[in-house]
């Protein structure tokens, strides 16, 4: 069941319904989210703060850093910023009774989960593969796109 978002924030985890893993904010592997979590503890809680409840927008707020969650200029998404701006708004779009999906506003793309692979330092040559990492890259909603709330 989805949390009742007339009364506000909200707090949850945030589970892939295509891997079925909570998605984390892992401050010692890097510094975006991954959906790579069996269980849902501190790093894998989010607050959810409205932004206009009339556009149904949120931020996100990461637990394990305060930080507000930002879809960087590479698409992926990190708690990273101390203050709201589209970068850091989200639309939840309600697909059932359980199932969520999120788009971002700042480019209109919705959230998946996705291997990523990165250039360190500049150094294409030097790179770092993120299995399960969430970006705002999709133009439709497929499976990957797709999340539940789990409510304590």
């Amino acid at each position: 069941m989805l949390p009742n978002t007339e009364a506000g924030a909200f707090t949850t985890g945030i589970k892939s319904c295509k891997n079925h893993r909570f998605v984390c904010a892992d401050g010692d592997r890097s510094s975006c989210l991954l959906a790579n979590r069996d269980w849902y503890q501190q790093w894998e809680h989010f607050t959810f703060v409205p932004v206009d409840r009339a556009t149904g927008t949120y931020a996100i707020r990461a637990h394990f850093n305060g930080k507000f969650v930002s879809v960087g200029q590479d698409e992926l998404l990190t708690p990273s910023r101390d203050e709201v701006d589209l970068w850091e708004t989200f639309r939840l779009h309600y697909l059932d009774e359980q199932v969520v999906a999120l788009q971002s506003l700042k480019n209109g793309k919705w959230v998946c989960v996705e291997d990523v692979t990165i250039g360190r330092g500049g150094n294409p040559a030097v790179s770092l593969t993120l299995a399960n990492a969430l970006t705002a890259t999709r133009d439709e909603i497929g499976e990957w796109e797709k999340f539940y709330f789990a409510t304590s």
